[in-house]
């Protein structure tokens, strides 16, 4: 299983190419990124054979009309059936409108392994929970490979996860790869506006999921809005309960990380791989000599897109 984090800005835009199918989990085109480009790199083919659109705000499906005008053929597409009312973006309207099209499969959240394909298939620990709230009702959603796995939160908040996501899922939800929610918001671990202190943050879900790597879609961290994530606090406590490391697309560029039925081999950017910065498989033995270089079985590294 390859998995391609893109650096989008603002926004979330990750290709997954596993079982022989191309998988794309939220849509963010813009002139000021170069993930039309990348796309046509990684999918060659032009082919999306499985779509995943966690909820309608415009950081995640921009760029939707610019796909298919691209020529991407759009197999399937899955969405949680939650709508904002009287949206009138322009962009809104075209999800909406290639949702039916495409007659778009509404996801229930289930402990049970959602089998659509004889080659793939996948987890929903959330979707429409029929709550007011286009973050409480994002997708959660979980793709494994020969024991590897990867969690994309969306842009869920606090309040689902311990209403909803811990109680029902907590011992399914455990991941190696952690997509972080809302672009490294605080709104993950302080619910209703709490003050951010770690004493009273909520940190069930990151100790439940127990992620080796974490990644934030998100600009760098000098380059954001006032206010806007990554928040630090919430960084810190990524890395606190992430067991190797912490990556943030607008300070690495593009991220691919290559799961294989044995290893973990990844490098975080062309930068890193030409200076041996790379991160250590948590399966590869590594004299201590040499902390960040990644051993393949292959003896093939495996380089970056981007």
């Amino acid at each position: 299983m390859k998995i391609h984090f893109l650096n989008v800005g603002h926004g979330d835009m990750t290709l997954v190419e596993v079982c022989g199918k191309n998988i794309l989990i939220d849509c963010y085109i813009s002139e000021e990124n170069y993930a039309l480009d990348s796309i046509r790199k990684i999918f060659n083919n032009k082919i999306i054979d499985y779509l995943f659109i966690t909820h309608l705000h415009d950081d995640h499906i921009t760029g939707l009309e610019e796909l298919v005008n691209d020529g991407f053929d759009i197999k399937n597409i899955f969405e949680s059936g939650y709508r904002e009312k009287d949206s009138k973006q322009k962009v809104y309207k075209y999800a909406l409108d290639l949702f039916r099209k495409k007659s778009a499969i509404k996801l229930v959240a289930s402990e049970e392994k959602i089998n659509l394909d004889p080659d793939f298939s996948f987890y929903c620990y959330n979707s429409n929970n029929g709550m007011n709230d286009i973050h409480y009702n994002s997708l959660v959603i979980k793709i494994e490979e020969n024991n590897h796995s990867v969690l994309f939160a969306g842009d869920t908040n606090c309040e689902v996860w311990q209403e909803e996501i811990i109680p029902n899922f907590r011992y399914c939800i455990n991941a190696d790869i952690l997509h972080a929610s809302h672009h490294g918001s605080r709104s993950f671990f302080y619910c209703n506006n709490d003050e951010p202190n770690e004493v009273f943050s909520y940190k069930e879900h990151m100790k439940a999921i127990a992620p080796f790597y974490t990644i934030i879609s998100a600009k760098r961290k000098d380059d954001v809005e006032e206010d806007w994530p990554p928040h630090n606090d919430a960084v810190e406590l990524y890395k606190k309960y992430t067991k190797k490391s912490v990556l943030i697309t607008g300070e690495e560029d593009n991220i691919t990380l290559d799961l294989d039925e044995d290893i973990y081999n990844i490098s975080e950017t062309e930068k890193n791989l030409l200076t041996n910065d790379s991160i250590t498989s948590q399966f590869d033995f590594v004299p201590e000599e040499y902390p960040f270089v990644t051993i393949s079985k292959h003896s093939k590294p495996w380089c970056l897109y981007g």
